[in-house]
């Protein structure tokens, strides 16, 4: 599927479907992005077919179903979340995902009952421009997470993860 978005345009994946749906962005910027495919039963998934351009600062939410980036990556910073208990799976493979943070929470897994997540051997990125940030890994396994701070501000980072490699570089301190 290729979608040619209007300026700011919130995509919703919703439905029935128990295969998989192919997404080209064609270097469209997205607003919000949702995918909730088990919604109606289907717990189908969606895999890209190049970069996900999304406007700065916005939201990649994983609601049911999955998500393969398929070694693809994000090209703005942008906030992720998935905290609920529904079945869910994201397959980051070699992706590197840009977060930037100017709210709270920019990675949000926090509550990863239901969720199979398979990121050994991606990047995350984290860039924060608030005082405070948190990265809610929910107690899962991640590959390389590196977190930048442009602020005094810090990170606090939840759950029991797993990090192959975890950086924390500029005025980045962790917090309790």
């Amino acid at each position: 599927m290729t979608f040619v978005p209007a300026v700011g345009s919130l995509v919703h994946f919703m439905g029935s479907w128990t295969g998989n749906q192919n997404i080209t962005h064609a270097g469209y910027a997205f607003s919000d992005i949702t995918i909730d495919t088990g919604t109606f039963g289907g717990g189908g998934g969606c895999t890209w077919l190049d970069n996900c351009s999304m406007a700065a600062n916005r939201t990649l939410t994983l609601t049911s179903g999955s998500l393969n980036t398929n070694g693809f990556n994000t090209t703005n910073g942008i906030k992720f979340s998935s905290n609920n208990a529904t079945t869910r799976a994201l397959t980051l493979g070699t992706s590197n995902i840009k977060i930037a943070d100017t709210t709270a929470t920019a990675w949000d897994i926090t509550n990863s009952t239901g969720m199979t997540l398979s990121a050994a051997s991606s990047t995350i990125t984290l860039v924060n421009t608030t005082a405070n940030s948190t990265f809610g890994g929910g107690g899962l396994t991640y590959g390389t997470v590196t977190m930048t701070s442009s602020t005094t501000g810090g990170v606090t980072i939840t759950g029991a993860n797993t990090f192959g490699t975890l950086t924390l570089n500029g005025s980045m301190v962790p917090l309790a």
